[in-house]
């Protein structure tokens, strides 16, 4: 019990240290904004435009690097907000959301309300549908759900729906196939490869048009290994629902507060091993800028959510001394 407390206890201060370091540190990319960049090509799009020239013109104008395969985004939601206007992806939006709240609820009523409060995302109506990873960390949050209950072909095709919109849902997959492999479910392995496959070409094809895109005055980007720690941490599970409007006080507490979740023997495994993946891994990529990166965990934290009073039960359950049997004399 002690070394849980001990550890909520240092996270807690770590959060609350991350984010006076975060706010403090001078900000060194340009300021920009990747909403309206967003919403300018899918108005081109929407005039008939080509989605590749499109944004590298985009771009370009918004003084983005344009030199790096990573910095064109894949153009599966591009072609949905172009296609669906803004009713139509508004509606798959709120069908998204009721389905990642409902199949939730197959787990437990608290699990369907901490989901709901870390997906509201998928409710408002903002420019917050244009950003991909909303849309990948909602196919990861339902891939979750479909392994806890025990639906490992869907599981597995919604994770790789989720790579289709942005390969950020890569970490969340490698680990999951591990977890396949290591078991030997050689079904899912094969499910996993064909997967991998089929992205694997859509990516390739998507790598190759956007290098017909770019010209030789096109600046590089900065490395994304940017080594930011746990202040980076921190600022990507922010955008974990209404955690984002605490104080850095109050989020602090929470995200100590969360750690006992850990401890949980009923949180499903792709639900722990997926927020672990994203936080190992956004320790040592990401900047600052990128904060909006948490979009793609937020579901998963969500879920995680869920399981922290189960954790806190079970810590103190494990604290408390067995009962004495009681022993009874006869006269």
């Amino acid at each position: 019990m002690y070394r849980a407390v001990a550890l909520s206890v240092l996270l807690g201060f770590g959060a609350f240290w991350g984010l006076q370091r975060e706010d403090a540190r001078p900000v060194t990319s340009p300021t920009r904004n990747d909403a309206e960049l967003f919403e300018s090509v899918v108005g081109s799009m929407r005039q008939n435009q080509a989605y590749y020239p499109s944004m590298g013109r985009e771009l370009r104008a918004r003084g983005y690097p344009v030199a790096s395969v990573f910095n064109w985004r894949q153009p599966l939601l591009f072609y949905l907000h172009s296609s669906l206007m803004r009713a139509g992806v508004r509606a798959l939006s709120v069908l998204l959301g009721f389905a990642l709240v409902f199949s939730s609820a197959r787990l437990s009523v608290l699990a369907a309300l901490s989901t709901f409060h870390a997906c509201l995302g998928f409710f408002a109506d903002s420019r917050l549908l244009f950003f991909p990873e909303l849309w990948a960390g909602g196919c990861l949050g339902l891939s979750a759900v479909a392994f806890a209950v025990r639906r490992p072909s869907l599981g597995i095709t919604l994770a790789v729906a989720g790579l289709f919109f942005r390969e950020l849902a890569a970490p969340y997959c490698v680990v999951a196939f591990g977890y396949s492999a290591i078991r030997r479910e050689w079904r899912e392995v094969r499910l996993w490869l064909i997967g991998a496959a089929v992205y694997g070409a859509y990516f390739a094809v998507h790598a190759w048009l956007v290098r017909s895109q770019i010209l030789a005055g096109d600046t590089q980007p900065i490395s994304w290994l940017a080594l930011s720690g746990l202040p980076f941490v921190v600022r990507t599970m922010q955008l974990t629902g209404l955690l984002f409007l605490l104080p850095p006080w109050g989020f602090a507490m929470a995200f100590g507060a969360a750690t006992f979740a850990w401890w949980s023997p009923k949180m499903p495994w792709h639900v722990r091993s997926g927020v672990l993946a994203y936080a190992l891994f956004f320790l040592a990529v990401g900047h600052p800028f990128n904060q909006y990166w948490g979009l793609m965990v937020s579901p998963l934290a969500g879920l995680w959510l869920a399981y922290v009073p189960d954790g806190i039960r079970a810590v103190f359950r494990q604290a408390s001394p067995p009962a004495r049997p009681q022993i009874i004399g006869s006269c």
